[in-house]
């Protein structure tokens, strides 16, 4: 069988630099972290700075493991339910390769494109190298196709090479090939290992032990457990909030989760002065008697310190003003970053 070819990532990368220009786009092929860039700078260029950007993005994946039809059928409610208080939204749709469509859920395609508002763009993802037969012939020019291939091994290395070099980032010549060891020809994964060695070498040379220690597993994360890495100092939670942020949660949630763990941990502190137990401190705090809750926030207890928790104040309060005084970042760098990073660098 012959594979069509499409316009290449590059290419589309160019263009999306000028702005986005279709209204629907089917993202193919197994380079997962590229495809990520490419939707992150979709978001980018329609959304800006607009604090909205979470409120506004629909996000859905249709894995094998769940009812991916119900899970596509959320999607086009999503596009065709529109909003009362924007006529800008994106909706991400991965992993279509994952559903079939039958003449059903044809019908519920060709509603949600028709149904589309003025305003509204449809990102959708396939790790397959071709699209779904109907959308080449029913939909031809109005679902623009980008092929994401996997990088060669010359490639890779100039890739990592060139990013590396992008941040400043003082490394010897071994760690090239140490990151591909690790990452194997996974974009995503070479990216996370480099911004965590950005993160935590500033300042200073990369080496190999370091890298090694960096590239341990970042998994998809809650908020929730974002808060709990980042006050356990775990030096991946500076990647995990990348995720996060990429993912659009809001910058406004995640510093009120941020501030409230603090919280819990200035009235804890304020308990024990008060001669309470480190058990009757919990359960004031409203930790419950569930054992992993507990054990958790202990975790927290053996790595933070008091005096830790009074550095942390001023830095949310830096970074709440930062937040008034801009809005949403958008594009910018977060001023969650800079206070993540003073947490996970206290001694």
């Amino acid at each position: 069988m012959t594979i069509k070819k499409y316009p290449a990532s590059k290419e589309f990368f160019t263009q999306l630099h000028a702005g986005v220009k279709h209204k629907i786009f089917l993202l193919l092929g197994e380079e997962e972290g590229e495809k990520d860039k490419a939707v992150k700078l979709i978001l980018d260029r329609v959304f800006g700075d607009s604090p909205d950007r979470g409120l506004n993005t629909g996000r859905f994946i249709l894995s094998e493991d769940k009812n991916a039809r119900d899970e596509f059928t959320s999607a086009a409610d999503f596009v065709m339910g529109g909003s009362m208080f924007s006529n800008i939204r994106v909706c991400v749709i991965r992993n279509i390769n994952n559903v079939k469509f039958d003449e059903s859920l044809k019908n519920t395609f060709s509603d949600m494109v028709s149904g589309m508002p003025d305003g509204t763009i449809i990102v959708m993802t396939s790790t397959d190298n071709q699209p779904p037969a109907f959308i080449e012939k029913d939909y031809p020019g109005a679902v623009h196709i980008v092929q994401f291939w996997k990088y060669f091994d010359r490639d890779l290395i100039n890739y990592i090479q060139k990013t590396l070099a992008g941040k400043k980032i003082d490394f010897h010549e071994k760690i090239v090939p140490l990151i591909i060891e690790l990452a194997g020809s996974d974009i995503r994964r070479v990216d996370e290992i480099i911004d965590m060695a950005e993160y935590s070498g500033k300042g200073m040379h990369v080496s190999e032990e370091m890298i090694r220690e960096l590239a341990g597993d970042v998994r998809d994360v809650t908020v929730f457990e974002l808060t709990g890495m980042l006050f356990r100092k775990e030096k991946r939670s500076l990647t995990c909030l990348k995720q996060v942020l990429d993912d659009g949660i809001a910058e406004r949630l995640i510093l009120n989760m941020i501030t409230r763990q603090a919280d819990m941990l200035e009235k804890y502190f304020r308990l024990v002065d008060d001669k309470l137990n480190s058990e009757e401190a919990m359960t004031k705090i409203g930790l419950g008697s569930g054992k992993i809750r507990r054990e958790k926030f202990g975790a927290i207890l053996k790595r933070f310190t008091r005096d830790n928790l009074k550095r942390t104040y001023p830095l949310i309060a830096r970074a709440e003003y930062m937040l008034k005084s801009s809005g949403a970042s958008g594009g910018a760098r977060s001023p969650l970053v800079d206070l993540a990073f003073g947490i996970v660098s206290m001694k």
